[in-house]
């Protein structure tokens, strides 16, 4: 925009710092969304390799009067 329209010499170069801060923000931004992504990559990883029972395959659907008993017998003596 600043090359296609007739402005004064000062004006353009304040334009092209703006455009060159907003660069540096939007490319900070894109650092941190990467570095938050990779850890919890890491964080799933390290999971899944150390516990293989933390992070179920897969998963069957029991009744909820099955979820009730099972969960009676594992805190029967507990209370």
């Amino acid at each position: 925009m600043s090359r296609s329209m007739d402005m004064p010499r000062g004006k353009r170069f304040v334009m092209y710092h703006e455009t060159l801060i907003r660069w540096r923000k939007f490319v900070q931004e894109l650092r941190k969304h990467n570095n938050k992504t990779t850890l919890l990559l890491d964080y799933k990883n390290i999971l899944s390799s150390h516990f293989p029972t933390a992070l179920p395959t897969q998963w069957t659907p029991a009744s909820d009067k099955m979820i009730v008993q099972n969960i009676m017998q594992q805190y029967k003596h507990k209370y």
